[in-house]
């Protein structure tokens, strides 16, 4: 336990550091050369691919974007979008902790509780994307 929160620590001090020396303001550099209708939609994508394998650390994935998005300039509801997003690529990853206690509760293979989510997830991301874009 102590390892895992000293673990969560070191990570936490990277984001800071990186945060500390620009990194984010320079990926917002470049990324304020898209037009601005399409940086929420791919943002949202990036962060649902990103949370299928790192799964229950999605919070760290978080960290690494939503700076980014702050930095854009884009407003806080863009951000609630993403986090949807990435919470919809969890229900879809190996490693997510619900995942496979959906498959232990009702014993079955945890590839196929994935399956069965898979639909319905990108539908929901799907859907997700339209309301984002035309809310925001």
């Amino acid at each position: 336990m102590v390892l895992e929160l000293f673990a969560v620590g070191i990570f936490l001090a990277f984001i800071n550091m990186i945060a500390e020396i620009g990194t984010f303001e320079e990926i917002a550099s470049i990324a304020n050369n898209a037009p601005e209708s399409v940086v929420l939609p791919v943002a949202m994508v990036i962060a649902f691919l990103i949370a299928i394998p790192s799964g229950a650390f999605a919070a760290g994935v978080l960290t690494l974007i939503l700076p980014t998005l702050s930095a854009l300039g884009l407003p806080s509801e863009a951000m609630g979008f993403v986090a949807i997003a990435t919470g919809l690529g969890t229900q879809i990853s190996p490693v997510q902790i619900n995942v496979a206690a959906l498959a232990k509760g009702f014993d079955i293979d945890i590839i196929d509780v994935i399956k069965a989510n898979f639909k319905y997830v990108i539908g929901s991301l799907i859907l997700l994307i339209i309301i984002a874009v035309i809310v925001i």
